[in-house]
């Protein structure tokens, strides 16, 4: 089940793989990752490591092996937000998803967790050759929070990690009709908002609408949460909650929603919005920070926080058909302004530019 940096360095490599560059590349890969995983199709070299993507062991294991490999590579370059405390001995760029945890503390799974992680990016970032972020307003987040200058940071936008599918024998039935969340259940994520307005947008409901939840179990109290909060609503034979699921059946559950709703307090990037509007699919979404830059003029948006207003989006898509269809063609212009291909190819150039400098 990739997160948006598992999704961001699977697709980068993979149009990487596909330019007649020069570079040698070796792909660092957990040991644990499946021998079936799309990533042993690339033409690159494959170096097999024990490292945790965060943690104590990662602080001294990932300058230690780079140390040993000194001779080997040029550059390191991280498709994380962070290398490591200790000195990096080569030269290293990062890519930055988004800055949650500094906005919202309680991200953090502790305060000292929360220190840690600051500590950490603040040190990664500032002694790194080039960083990339995945929207603007995530580089104006880094700025602002980490005093990075805006110079060395580059957007290099993300883009849907779904294809178009018609058949999917893996759903055996969807509760149509239904609005959809694509994501993990956390609390910046703004569930409970939207569980709220979808009870009330339920009072005037008369096609028996349901709401699919997709996404890992990330907090556990806060799925309990949630849970308690569905109960007290009285929606709770109208709320499926579906744990992580592949892409074909994924695909399809975007297919037959009514609109995606990511209307959350917090977003580094929102990848389901691209996903959606490339599926034809009305989206509902926030606002404020980055997701207004995914959505452009094809989304419907609302004040997170804003209860009733969330609600009377449902409805509108709910029960106009016009403006449901303004969205979706709104939604495939929108979604051309993203590429995997572009973004790959302004690491490329990076690559470029720092092998002609340090010859």
């Amino acid at each position: 089940d990739p997160t948006g940096a598992g999704i961001f360095s699977e697709h980068i490599l993979t149009e990487i793989s596909k330019d007649n560059h020069e570079h040698d590349i070796t792909v660092l890969v957990r040991k644990d990752l499946s021998k079936t995983h799309v990533l042993y199709q690339l033409p690159f070299v494959f170096l097999h490591v024990d490292i945790p993507t965060l943690g104590v062991k990662r602080e001294w294991k990932l300058p230690f092996l780079l140390w040993k490999k000194k001779k080997s590579f040029d550059l390191f370059f991280s498709f994380m937000p962070y290398t490591s405390l200790f000195p990096m001995v080569l030269p290293y760029a990062v890519t930055v998803h988004d800055v949650a945890f500094l906005r919202y503390p309680h991200v953090a799974k502790s305060v000292l967790h929360r220190w840690y992680f600051l500590l950490l990016m603040k040190r990664s970032l500032r002694s790194a050759k080039h960083l990339f972020s995945v929207s603007e307003s995530t580089k104006k987040d880094i700025v602002q929070f980490l005093e990075i200058p805006e110079h060395n940071i580059e957007v290099a936008y993300p883009d849907g990690n779904l294809v178009d599918t018609f058949q999917c024998k893996e759903v055996v039935s969807l509760p149509v009709p239904y609005f959809l969340f694509v994501g993990e259940r956390r609390q910046h994520k703004n569930i409970d908002n939207m569980l709220k307005a979808f009870a009330l947008f339920k009072k005037k409901d008369i096609q028996n609408f349901s709401f699919v939840l997709i996404g890992k179990d990330y907090d556990e109290s806060y799925t309990q949460q949630l849970l308690l909060l569905i109960e007290s609503l009285g929606i709770k034979d109208t709320v499926h909650l579906i744990g992580t699921i592949s892409t074909n059946p994924l695909s399809f559950y975007y297919k037959n929603a009514c609109a995606l709703m990511l209307v959350s307090l917090y977003e580094g990037f929102g990848i389901p919005i691209i996903e959606a509007m490339r599926l034809g699919v009305p989206v509902v979404t926030s606002n404020i920070f980055s997701m207004p830059e995914a959505g452009g003029d094809a989304a419907l948006y609302v004040d997170p926080l804003d209860i009733s207003a969330i609600a009377e989006h449902m409805y509108v898509l709910a029960t106009n058909d016009k403006m449901r269809t303004l969205c979706i063609e709104k939604g495939y212009i929108q979604a051309k302004n993203f590429s995997w291909g572009i973004s790959a190819q302004k690491v490329l150039r990076f690559f470029d530019t720092y092998a002609k400098t340090h010859k």
